[in-house]
C-alpha cells in the first residue's frame, strides 16, 4: 500500500512529532515543526534525501511505541498500524562527568537497560 502526502503529513504533524516532544521534550528542537519543514530540511538540491539522527534514552521507545499506537488507532487508515524499532549505538549519547563513579555506573546501566544483561559473558 502506498501512503499518500497527506497521510504522512498526518502521521508527522499530528502524531510523530507531537508524541515524540511528549516522551522526550528536552530533544524538542531536534524536530522540525511540520512534515513539510522536515521534508525541506532532509531534502538536498537534487531533492535526494539526507536524514539526520534523533536520540532516544532507552528507556524511552517503549513509551514513545504506546503513545503513538494510541494516535494512530484514532485514525481509520492508520488503525491496527504496526512499527519496529531499530537499536543503534551511538556515539557521544550521554552526557555525564568520567570523573564522577556514580554518573558512570548510572549511565552504563542505563545504555544496558534495553538488553539482559544476564546472558552476556
Amino acid at each position: 500500500m502506498t501512503i499518500s502526502t497527506e497521510l504522512r503529513t498526518h502521521i508527522y504533524d499530528k502524531c510523530l512529532q507531537q508524541t515524540a516532544i511528549e516522551v522526550n521534550p528536552l530533544n524538542q528542537s531536534r524536530w522540525p515543526i511540520t512534515y513539510a519543514a522536515a521534508m525541506d530540511l532532509y531534502h538536498d538540491n537534487h531533492r535526494l534525501f539526507h536524514f539526520a539522527t534523533i536520540d532516544f534514552p532507552p528507556r524511552l521507545p517503549q513509551k514513545l511505541a504506546v503513545r503513538l499506537l494510541e494516535l494512530f488507532q484514532m485514525h481509520d487508515r492508520l488503525k491496527d498500524t504496526f512499527f519496529v524499532h531499530e537499536l543503534r549505538g551511538t556515539k557521544s549519547a550521554t552526557h555525564h562527568d568520567p570523573k564522577d563513579t556514580a554518573q558512570r555506573w548510572a549511565v552504563l546501566e542505563d545504555m544496558f537497560y534495553a538488553f539482559n544483561t544476564s546472558q552476556l559473558i
